[in-house]
């Protein structure tokens, strides 16, 4: 498994969010299926068109990639991350919609998220480490690119026109000024009054030897407001942020490190 910070799902909510949606509408959309039909379902398969997999098998690999890349939401913050599912998803369905309309079908999912997600993953996120096996060099991300592949054969010719509607949409995000679009403010207001509280995980106990430690004679920095308001709005909390300044003595890129890896 890929190593990206804490596991879990600590300063990721809306990773977890999806994780959760896709799961309960995968679900229900095959038992109802294989059951009984009621009435108006293919209705309400199409509304979930964007937001439910074609089987429990793209469940699976979906989330397991969605959970690999959620450092992305660490590294940005929630409220981008939640604007890129949004933008990318009403793009890749319009995508998807015009090949319908020309006889190309492609498997439903948040496929555009999803591999959009992975156009800024693979630009932004480092490898952790490298290893040789029999003379071949191999990274974290090999185990992600063998799930993706796997992910893009499940149903063929489907899955891969679903993917490759994800990419491009990727690339339209990452080349246009769409990108800078946010969520709405009192939107995001009142997600982190109703709904954040119930997606909250608490971050990973730290053992006193990560700690950082303080000489007496050392004079405290003074933290930069601007940079607490920026590390707040990645899912840290205050205290935290201030432990990881102080650790890292203002220096802002060593106090992220700090805070995504402990």
């Amino acid at each position: 498994m890929l190593s990206n910070g804490p596991s879990g799902f600590s300063n990721t909510p809306t990773t977890k969010a999806l994780t959760i949606l896709t799961g309960l509408t995968t679900l229900t959309t095959v038992l109802l299926g294989t059951t009984t039909t009621p009435k108006h379902f293919n209705v309400i398969k199409l509304i979930l068109f964007p937001i439910t997999y074609q089987s429990t098998t793209h469940l699976f690999l979906g989330n397991l990639i969605l959970y690999n890349i959620r450092i992305l939401e660490r590294h940005w913050g929630s409220v981008k991350f939640t604007s890129l599912f949004i933008y990318s998803t009403l793009i890749t369905t319009i995508l998807q919609g015009i090949l319908f309309y020309n006889g190309i079908k492609s498997s439903c999912g948040p496929f555009g998220f999803i591999f959009s997600c992975l156009i800024f993953y693979m630009n932004q996120i480092p490898p952790s480490y490298h290893i040789q096996v029999l003379g071949m060099t191999f990274s974290d991300r090999s185990f992600l690119y063998f799930i993706i592949l796997q992910f893009c054969l499940v149903s063929g010719s489907k899955s891969v026109v679903a993917a490759a509607c994800g990419l491009v949409t990727g690339m339209i995000v990452k080349y246009t000024g769409i990108k800078k679009w946010r969520v709405n403010s009192g939107l995001v207001k009142l997600c982190k009054k109703y709904i954040l509280p119930l997606l909250q995980v608490d971050p990973p106990s730290r053992s006193q030897n990560t700690l950082p430690t303080e000489s007496t004679t050392e004079p405290v920095l003074a933290h930069s407001e601007e940079d607490i308001v920026m590390l707040e709005s990645m899912g840290f909390s205050r205290p935290r942020i201030i432990e990881a300044l102080r650790f890292s003595r203002n220096d802002i890129q060593r106090a992220i490190a700090y805070l995504l890896e402990n």
